[in-house]
């Protein structure tokens, strides 16, 4: 898995053809354009190879929201499929935010080179003031 670090100005760019690519989706269409650079700007991009593992059934790891870029994901509970990411901006993570799971109950595995952005549990975590 690679991790990507860009400059300023090559960040501001990237951020905007990423945001670009996944408001074609379903689930990021109707969210401005600004709002959804600065969320971006907030993640951590990843290059996944063919076949490479970015979560593991039942092991322990901070809940993450995951955001398809390019490439194809598939969900699979042990040798099920249940779900593939295989268009710009779906989405896989979002239960395991929103009830704070740290064991994954699939594996999400790469079936082609993919890029994903990815965000942490403590990114949706609110305080009350």
């Amino acid at each position: 898995m690679q991790k990507k670090t860009l400059t300023s100005q090559k960040k501001n760019n990237f951020l905007k053809q990423i945001a670009k690519k996944i408001k074609s989706g379903k689930y990021f269409n109707k969210i401005n354009l600004f709002i959804l650079v600065e969320m971006l700007s907030k993640g951590e991009f990843l290059n996944l190879k063919d076949e490479e593992l970015l979560l593991q059934e039942d092991k322990s790891t901070p809940p993450v929201f995951i955001i398809l870029i390019e490439g194809s994901l598939v969900v699979k509970s042990g040798k099920h499929i249940l779900m593939r990411l295989n268009k710009p901006g779906d989405v896989f993570g979002e239960l395991s935010i929103i009830y704070s799971k740290s064991k994954p109950l699939v594996n999400v595995i790469s079936e082609e080179a993919s890029k994903v952005v990815t965000f942490p549990y403590h990114f949706f975590k609110f305080t009350k003031n």
